[in-house]
């Protein structure tokens, strides 16, 4: 009997009686088969399918052919976890620490709102990144924090064009810290390995040279601030 295509084939073979007198027996020897599998490297040669039954024996065999190998493939499990995407961990840490968890205060939630709904999610979009098990990298979470820049660098004024301005070294440094404790909580969740946001570095921009007095700009606001004064 044949079992399989014409590239893989296994052979099934009826045992065969040792003598004449054995054909008036029941034989109770496994049936057995030869041929090739996709993934085992050598022959299949007189392979016992452990049972005389021709159904049982042909069933085994086709399984065989369709793993390409004498025993069933181990399936990756997936996790629940993994298909958590970045809006649904937002919104569930947000969740967590609002009203209903936490409660932390308002002032809080919107540093955090800043952080989560106008940074990383926006990133996240931009750069096909949408499941929260992808930030499971530093190089990715590297990426994110030297992609943020001033939000509001007019602080609100009308009229004036957009500035691509970076932010502040301790402004940087407290979203860094904010986004560790987000990282962490995906940890503690089951959704990341590692917190890769722990190996970033904010980059230090030196002391700087000693600042005496105005800029001329901060000067000219203390003159315009003059002048509204000396006419109201």
């Amino acid at each position: 009997m044949h079992v399989g295509t014409a590239v893989f084939t296994l052979l099934v073979h009826e045992p065969s009686p040792r003598s004449k007198r054995d054909l008036t027996k029941d034989c109770q020897c496994p049936i057995v088969c030869d041929g090739s599998l996709a993934n085992e490297p050598e022959r299949i040669r007189r392979r016992s399918l452990g049972t005389i039954n021709w159904e049982q024996a042909k069933t085994l065999a086709t399984e065989w052919l369709k793993w390409g190998q004498l025993t069933e493939p181990i399936k990756a499990v997936v996790r629940a976890e993994d298909n958590v995407i970045v809006e649904q961990a937002i919104e569930r840490f947000k969740k967590s620490k609002g009203p209903e968890g936490e409660n932390l205060d308002d002032l809080t939630l919107r540093k955090y709102q800043i952080l989560l709904g106008d940074r990383l999610l926006p990133w996240c979009k931009r750069h096909g990144y949408t499941f929260i098990s992808q930030l499971d990298s530093m190089i990715i979470c590297e990426d994110f924090v030297h992609s943020w820049r001033n939000l509001n660098p007019n602080q609100n004024k009308p009229n004036l064009p957009w500035q691509d301005k970076l932010l502040s070294r301790t402004t940087k440094v407290a979203e860094l810290s904010r986004f560790r404790y987000f990282l962490e909580y995906c940890v503690d969740s089951g959704w990341l390995n590692t917190n890769a946001a722990k190996k970033v570095k904010v980059e230090d921009r030196g002391a700087g040279t000693a600042k005496y007095g105005l800029n001329p700009d901060e000067y000219e606001r203390v003159l315009e601030e003059a002048r509204r004064w000396r006419d109201s």
